[in-house]
């Protein structure tokens, strides 16, 4: 039985795999997790490419870090780890780096933080 969230069901078919049966090569930027779970960090790792490195960060000043620092072009949020204030935050990183893709995973009651971002384009 798969361990993690209970509340937060994680499939992904691996990128690599599913890149080559689409006849795409894989892109190779860096991937942000800001959390505390391994678990959650590891399912995000066995869904991306092996060039793909995937930084666990528990905080949203070590998040911003490693953005400025460059070639990071995903930002995924475990909602059960960051605050209340996400959405504020998103729109903040979404004006200082314009080209970052911005997932949130969390939980059915979450959906209303984060949907008004979703319309607008700012989070997958």
């Amino acid at each position: 039985m798969p361990q993690g969230r209970p509340d937060l069901a994680i499939r992904f078919e691996p990128a690599a795999a599913a890149d080559r049966a689409r006849g795409r090569p894989s892109t190779t930027s860096d991937i942000v997790v800001l959390t505390d779970s391994e678990e959650f960090q590891s399912a995000i790792q066995q869904a991306v490419t092996a060039q793909q490195r995937v930084w666990r960060v528990p905080t949203t000043d070590q998040a911003a870090d490693l953005l400025a620092a460059g070639r990071v072009g995903v930002l995924v949020i475990d909602t059960e780890f960051v605050p209340r204030g996400a959405p504020a935050m998103i729109t903040q990183l979404s004006f200082e780096f314009p080209d970052l893709i911005v997932i949130v995973a969390g939980t059915h009651d979450e959906v209303s933080q984060f949907a008004h971002l979703v319309g607008e384009g700012l989070v997958y």
